[in-house]
């Protein structure tokens, strides 16, 4: 099994009930969202550098991630869920969920995969854990398919329980979703609703001319999503949170010798 990059086959009524169940929890939230874009023209060369020189592959989706999930670690708040009593639990490990579709049999097949702990692993781990990805440990598209199967009143029941229940919530539905469309042609911001707390959508890249220093340049941009539940953070924290990741974005790269030496470090 393979991660597919093409457009392949797949039961568009399992899409549309996850949206519509999406939907329909979007109602007890008062979703608020921020858009913004980043710089992405060094973080590029760095990688490129890495694979070039040293050998050593990193994609930006995988640095993405790193950077988002420091930003959650300044940010606690933004993982926050109401569990029981209207008391706030704030996770100190972090599960990201990332949809994904795999190719299995010529069938696109819809599976969550979930780095745990990602706000504290290197970029170089939490790209391995997608790389290593293997479905059968975690929920298999089959599990999918049953229990959407199910009438809407009763999944919409167990989506309610769950969330009294941050602990086990995290666990099968993880702390927080991010969702890659990097790849999409179309200069656009990727928006979503998130069963969770909050979510992060990278969306496009597009090449933009600006002036720096007094002089034209071309620049490469990242466009990016927060969107958040306003009845557990602030707008404030959401602004905060953005502001974040895009500096995460442009400056963490410099540390990424650190992570190798690391890894060179427990190879040894």
């Amino acid at each position: 099994m393979k991660q597919s990059n093409s457009c392949l086959k797949y039961k568009d009524h399992l899409i549309r009930k996850l949206t519509l169940d999406a939907l329909k929890l979007s109602k007890k939230k008062r979703i608020v969202t921020s858009i913004s874009e980043v710089d992405i023209t060094e973080v590029r060369k760095t990688l490129k550098t890495l694979r070039r020189e040293k050998k050593i592959n990193l994609s930006l989706y995988s640095y993405a991630l790193f950077c988002i999930g420091r930003a959650y670690n300044d940010f606690p708040r933004m993982a926050a869920v109401k569990g029981l009593g209207n008391r706030y639990y704030s996770p100190g490990k972090l599960s990201a969920m990332l949809p994904t579709i795999y190719e299995h049999n010529g069938e696109g097949l819809l599976l969550p995969q979930y780095i745990r702990e990602f706000n504290f692993k290197s970029p170089f781990e939490i790209q391995n854990e997608i790389e290593q990805f293997k479905p059968g440990k975690q929920m298999d598209s089959n599990e999918l398919k049953f229990f959407l199967k199910f009438p809407q009143f009763l999944r919409m029941a167990y989506y309610n329980t769950l969330r009294y229940f941050p602990v086990i919530h995290d666990k099968i539905m993880g702390s927080t979703l991010v969702v890659n469309n990097m790849l999409f042609t179309a200069d656009a911001w990727n928006n979503g609703i998130p069963f969770h707390t909050s979510a992060v959508f990278l969306g496009s890249t597009s090449q933009k001319v600006v002036k720096i220093r007094g002089e034209f340049v071309e620049r490469t941009f990242l466009k990016l999503t927060v969107s958040a539940d306003h009845i557990v953070v602030d707008g404030a924290d959401v602004a905060g949170f953005m502001n974040q990741v895009k500096k995460n974005i442009s400056v963490l790269y410099k540390g990424l010798d650190k992570h190798i030496n690391d890894i060179n470090l427990n190879n040894g």
